[in-house]
C-alpha cells in the first residue's frame, strides 16, 4: 500500500531534496510540494495525505500554529516535523501541537523512510540525538534540583 505525502518547506532546495531521497522508495508517493502554509491548507481542502513533513519555520505560518490547525481540521493527517531546530522545547510544542515525529534536516534518507514509516502506522517517532538531547536536559534538571 502507498503512503501519501505532502511537503512543505519555503526552501525549493529543501522540498526537492526530501522529494528525490523519498523517490527511493516505491511506498511513498509525493501528492504535493508547497512553499508556504497558505497554499497548503488550500490543498488540504480538496485533498489529504497520509503524512505531513513539516518545517517549523514558514513565511507565512509559524510552524505550530500551523500543526495545530492541521491537526484540529484533518485528524487522519500524521505530521513529521523536519527541522534544524532541536532544542528540547520546540520538540515538546510540536508534540503538544498535534504532530507525530520529529526529524532533523541531517537525517539520511533510510531514516526518512523508517521515520514515515513507523508514523504511518500509528506510533511517534523522534529523532534519536534529539532524545538524547532531551534526556539530558531532564537529568541537568534534576541535578540542579538536588
Amino acid at each position: 500500500m502507498a503512503i501519501s505525502i505532502f511537503i512543505i518547506d519555503d526552501h525549493p532546495l529543501a522540498v526537492t531534496g526530501l522529494t528525490n531521497m523519498l523517490a527511493l522508495y516505491p511506498q511513498f508517493i509525493i501528492a504535493g510540494t508547497f512553499l508556504n502554509g497558505r497554499s497548503l491548507l488550500e490543498r488540504l481542502k480538496d485533498e489529504q495525505p497520509d503524512i505531513l513533513l513539516l518545517d517549523l519555520l514558514l513565511p507565512d505560518y509559524n510552524g505550530k500554529d500551523l500543526a495545530e490547525t492541521i491537526a484540529a481540521l484533518y485528524s487522519g493527517i500524521r505530521i513529521i516535523v523536519i527541522t534544524s531546530l532541536d532544542a528540547p522545547v520546540h520538540v515538546k510544542a510540536m508534540l503538544k501541537a498535534g504532530c507525530q515525529g520529529y526529524l532533523l534536516k541531517d537525517t539520511d534518507s533510510d531514516s526518512l523512510a523508517k521515520a514515515i514509516e513507523i508514523v504511518y502506522s500509528g506510533q511517534e517517532y523522534i529523532d534519536s540525538n534529539i532524545k538524547e538531547k532531551m534526556m539530558d536536559n531532564l537529568l541537568n534538571f534534576k541535578k540542579k534540583l538536588q
